[in-house]
Formats: structure tokens, sequence, C-alpha cells
């Protein structure tokens, strides 16, 4: 069970709706991570603008920035993160044996290690019936 409740976009401010508005856009339902740092809207906003980057304008292919994405999150032993993105980085051909290979464990540093600590910080749940490490 989450530490904390999520926020209600009707109880924010019209600025800090619309910070919510913009993360909404890209993560329908304010799941996981967002859910909790929208309780400091100007911090949440930061950090969708920095993942957004490096998940919709790095260099990396899809199918290479979702194996860093899980290889951060088996190591932050982030399940919601691990719950969300292999899934993905099946949809856009991450290689079932890479997953399987960081699902066994590995060592790294990275953005994602961020929302693997806010994560778990906050003890979010994973989404109910789905696959983790």
């Amino acid at each position: 069970m989450s530490r904390l409740t999520g926020v209600n976009r009707e109880a924010l401010s019209p600025e800090d709706q619309a910070v919510w508005d913009r993360i909404a856009a890209v993560r329908p339902g304010m799941h996981g991570p967002y859910g909790v740092l929208m309780y400091v809207p100007g911090l949440a906003d930061r950090v969708a603008t920095l993942e957004n980057y490096f998940r919709f304008n790095a260099a990396l292919p899809a199918a290479d920035r979702e194996l860093v994405i899980l290889t951060t999150a088996r190591e932050s032993d982030a399940h919601f993160a691990w719950a969300r993105h292999e899934p993905r980085g099946l949809e856009v051909g991450t290689r079932k044996e890479a997953i399987e290979a960081v699902r066994t464990n590995g060592d790294l540093a990275g953005h994602y290690t961020l929302i693997g600590l806010v994560i778990n910080g906050f003890d979010v749940p994973r989404p109910a019936g789905t696959p983790t490490f």
C-alpha cells in the first residue's frame, strides 16, 4: 500500500492543474511516481520534463531505452516501473533474452534510479496482476 494517497486534480490551483494536465497527457491516469510527485507540482513538472527527454528525445533506440529502464528498475527494486516497461520493451523489440538477463539482476546508474527511489520511498504498488521480477 502506498504511503501517500493520490492527489486530486480538482484540489490543485489552476497553475498546478496545468502541470497535472501536461504530465497526464503522456502518462494517463497519473499512477506511479507522478501520483505522489504531484504533492510538489513544480518538482513533478521538472522530473517529467527530464523523463520526457530521455523517453522521447534522446537518440537511443526505443528497444535499447526500454532495456536501460528495465535494468534501472531491477537495480532499484522498482516493481511499478518494471511492470510498466516490460510490456513496452517487448512492444518495441527489446529481446526477451535481454529482459530475462536483467530480471536476474545487474548494476547501473541513471534517471530511472530517481524514479525507483520515489516509487520505493512512497511504497507505490505495482498495478494488480502485472508481472515483475
